[in-house]
């Protein structure tokens, strides 16, 4: 995104700072309040999207959809599913607002890990929701002050480095060297960090030397739970997993008790089957969500391409927020063992960290490509014995059932956008470079 202008920042400030009392809340109403004011905001999209969006408005029309007619959360479900096939299939025009002016657009690459490229468009003076949703990761787990400094470890800056010296996000690039962002995070001490686990995973030897923060939030790759705890040992502070896309913006993050809440008067999400029809609570399926804040560039009933489950909260938190539990991974990820049976990523990964967790192999990177068979890439601190190889394949083979080869590489390579995949589709090209 490019930086914004004054008045554009003037205008989210405002905006975040009006909302926050609303959406702290939120966080604790009833299921029926709450359900009230998500469906005004789907109505709100929804109309504004069928009203200016070229795109929504070929596809409502033959859906037979009409103005204001969404009055129940369950009118949705007559709305179509949309992938980001069908978003690549148009013209970038035509998935814009005809009401946001073209000089206040702000571009937000999508990283392309499917080799699938999409710009999603914001509006430069609404970005206070977003604001508003990076400061609810931090007060879930930690107080956030107007004069804590965020670590952002991410691909590009935030539009925003602070307002008026206040709410500071200081930038490093992901693909900086590990040493440029030890030595970054020492000098400006940082209460909140934003950094991808598998950079985490880099930083572990420096871990001792850092400053402990409030709150490490991981995101955009897969962390297991026993691995997010081993962090919180080495780096002394919280470490909690969040889940976002570049299409829907942060959809969810883990509270003080780990349970991952959705922020659902931000984005409301479905958990469907195959065929479209939303699945029983607690049953795993495909997540559909719809953006309920960006009406420059809407994303409306998505299928993400990630497969998890949704139950309402229960959590000692207090908070009332529905909680998503677990989360699968990627559906396009999931690999079949000779059995026929399917595996997740999410399952997958949590495999991949018992290497190190349950047989204490002294490895500092992993991953696993589909394949006949799949082939497990291994980065070690020291050669490993053939004995140790046979232990890494027999590890996979009886906890997951999956027979694989095993090889020991120097590096796994990042992806343009600095994530490190653990898990890969099959002849992914940025696993053979």
């Amino acid at each position: 995104m490019r930086d914004l202008r004054l008045t554009e920042k003037s205008v989210s400030v405002m905006e975040a700072a009006l909302l926050r009392q609303r959406a702290r809340a939120f966080e604790r109403l009833a299921a029926s309040d709450a359900q009230a004011i998500v469906v005004r905001r789907l109505r709100r999209v929804v109309d504004s999207a069928y009203a200016t969006v070229p795109f929504y408005r070929d596809l409502y029309q033959r859906a037979g959809y009409e103005m204001g007619a969404l009055r129940t959360l369950e009118d949705i479900r007559s709305l179509p599913i949309i992938t980001k096939d069908n978003l690549l299939a148009s013209s970038p025009k035509d998935l814009v607002s005809r009401t946001v002016p073209r000089h206040r657009l702000l571009p937000s690459v999508t990283s392309g890990t499917t080799g699938q490229v999409l710009t999603v468009w914001h509006d430069g003076a609404r970005l206070g929701r977003i604001a508003l949703s990076i400061a609810r990761v931090a007060w879930l787990v930690a107080p956030y002050r107007p004069w804590d400094a965020t670590l952002y470890i991410y691909t590009s800056p935030f539009p925003v480095g602070s307002v008026g010296g206040l709410f500071a996000f200081h930038f490093v690039s992901t693909t900086a060297p590990v040493d440029e962002i030890a030595a970054f995070w020492r000098r400006i001490r940082p209460a909140i960090v934003w950094i991808y686990p598998s950079r985490l995973r880099d930083l572990e030897e420096a871990a001792a030397g850092l400053p402990a923060p409030r709150l490490i939030s991981v995101n955009s790759e897969y962390s297991s739970s026993a691995e997010r705890t081993r962090w919180e040992k080495l780096f002394r502070a919280p470490v909690r997993d969040q889940y976002a896309t570049e299409e829907l913006g942060i959809v969810a993050a883990e509270c003080e008790a780990r349970h991952r809440h959705v922020f659902s008067d931000s984005c409301w999400v479905e958990i469907v089957d195959s065929s479209g029809e939303r699945v029983a609570a607690g049953r795993e399926g495909r997540l559909v969500g719809t953006n309920l804040t960006n009406l420059a560039s809407p994303i409306i009933r998505y299928d993400q391409g990630d497969k998890a489950a949704l139950v309402a909260s229960g959590c000692e938190c207090g908070r009332t927020l529905p909680v998503l539990e677990p989360l699968a991974g990627r559906a396009r990820l999931d690999f079949r063992t000779p059995t026929g049976e399917v595996v997740s990523s999410g399952v997958l990964i949590d495999a991949l960290y018992g290497l190190i967790l349950t047989l204490g192999l002294p490895i500092r990177a992993y991953q696993l490509e589909d394949g006949t068979p799949p082939e497990l890439r291994l980065v070690a601190d020291r050669e490993l014995t053939e004995d140790e190889i046979r232990l890494a394949t027999r590890h996979l083979q009886r906890t997951i059932g999956l027979d694989t080869i095993c090889r020991v590489v120097e590096r796994i390579p990042m992806s343009p956008g600095g994530k490190r995949e653990a898990v890969m589709p099959r002849q992914n090209p940025l696993a053979r470079k």
